[in-house]
């Protein structure tokens, strides 16, 4: 028998105009009840795996750091904007009950831990028509000109991701 209890947080801070913190953290527990009947005694211990919020089970952080890029302060280049990311990742499991309770079969915890680092242009071509003088519309654009002018906005994106797995720790 058992109660499950989570916990999630996360906190964002515009540190700059362009450069933004975030962080989000998870941590899951389970309540133990003890075995059979629930008197003064197994009551006390209930209470007291309560108030150390449980067993831990499975523990998540996440850290993002956005920066957009002052591409767009550049004389003509108004119409691009971009935005690179610096993200860390870190999760913990915990091994399975019946193996803490038996000393002789320990397989150990999970460790898992990444990076991303990511790129997004965008590029809104609507702004760069309206500079170039040919590509404005008119009544008298041909069939090319519209097919051409057609495309509104273009996204990009690249990541990269790295990390490591480590399964079977012990503290």
């Amino acid at each position: 028998k058992d109660f499950t209890m989570s916990r999630l947080y996360g906190i964002s801070w515009n540190l700059t105009k362009s450069l933004k913190l975030d962080f989000n953290a998870t941590n899951y527990s389970i309540i133990d009840e003890p075995e059979g009947r629930i008197n003064s005694l197994k009551r006390d211990t209930l209470w007291q795996n309560f108030m150390r919020l449980g067993r831990n089970t499975d523990y998540n952080h996440m850290i993002n750091l956005n920066y957009t890029l002052p591409i767009n302060k550049i004389p003509g280049l108004d119409w691009m904007s971009v935005i690179a990311r610096y993200g860390s990742q870190f999760n913990w499991q915990s091994e399975p009950l019946f193996m803490i309770k038996d000393p002789s079969v320990s397989l150990g915890n999970n460790i898992q831990n990444s990076r991303t680092v990511q790129i997004n242009p965008t590029f809104t071509l609507i702004s760069l028509y309206q500079k170039v003088d040919f590509l404005r519309p008119s009544d008298g654009n041909g069939v090319f000109l519209q097919l051409l002018t057609s495309v509104k906005n273009v996204n990009a994106a690249y990541t990269r991701t790295d990390g490591t797995f480590l399964p079977g720790y012990l503290p």
